[in-house]
């Protein structure tokens, strides 16, 4: 009977999801549908409060370790001084907490020698079994950071780079960090699946070498004009 009205109660929300307009659509929000979907026969069943509650979390602990620098900062300046984070270092510091700090770090996937059975893949793909396991696909990592880095001032939209060896393609995280520059060369790509590692593209517009299955390195083009993927593109990938 649980799982008949959870399940009616989905519908409703896809199809409110659905007809939303596209401005209005989060990435986030259809995460945590495709999670509640997945977890309809489970005893618990997590809400987009819950998610956000979590990533609260996540944002609040970036928070203290900035005042931690900034305090720093002031010791070793005059009294008078105002230091400042930039955003670079503030991506710094929620790469240390999202990738190095905790004992059992988020971790993608992608650098997993093994093959995944259907259960495994929906593990991977369910963001409360993620926030539960630490492991993920690139796609929940890049929304969990997209989602920490938009909560201290910093948007980064998704987008899909093609490899400059074979058909394979990365989805990264676009930043403006140069605001100022014309052409799009502003744009500097974050790379989740490597510990939130920052790249500028080379004047060929290529970023890398990423590392990729097996350690192997690739280059992959980038294009600035390219707009933020859709949020059912990404849904389908």
């Amino acid at each position: 009977a649980l799982r008949k009205v959870r399940t009616s109660l989905l519908e409703g929300k896809w199809w409110d999801f659905l007809e939303q307009d596209a401005s209005q659509k989060t990435l986030l929000e259809a995460i945590v549908l495709v999670s509640q979907w997945l977890e309809v026969p489970n005893e618990h069943f997590p809400s987009l409060q819950n998610i956000k509650d979590y990533l609260g979390k996540i944002t609040q602990r970036v928070k203290e370790l900035i005042i931690e620098k900034q305090k720093s900062s002031y010791s070793l300046r005059a009294v008078n001084a105002n230091p400042r984070v930039s955003h670079r270092e503030i991506l710094t510091i929620i790469n240390y907490v999202l990738f190095h700090e905790s004992e059992q770090d988020f971790m993608d996937t992608l650098w997993l020698d093994k093959e995944f059975d259907f259960h495994e893949l929906q593990k991977n793909i369910s963001i409360a079994k993620v926030i539960e396991r630490r492991e993920s696909c690139t796609t929940i990592l890049c929304v969990i950071y997209q989602e920490v880095a938009s909560s201290m001032g910093i948007q980064c939209e998704l987008v899909y780079c093609d490899s400059s060896m074979d058909d394979r393609d990365r989805l990264l995280l676009k930043w403006l960090e140069y605001p100022k520059h014309e052409g799009g060369k502003g744009f500097t790509y974050i790379d989740v699946c490597d510990g939130g590692t920052v790249h500028r593209p080379d004047h060929l517009r290529r970023i890398g070498p990423l590392r990729h299955q097996n350690e192997d390195f690739q280059y992959y083009f980038v294009d600035p004009a390219q707009p933020a993927e859709k949020v059912e593109y990404i849904l389908r990938r």
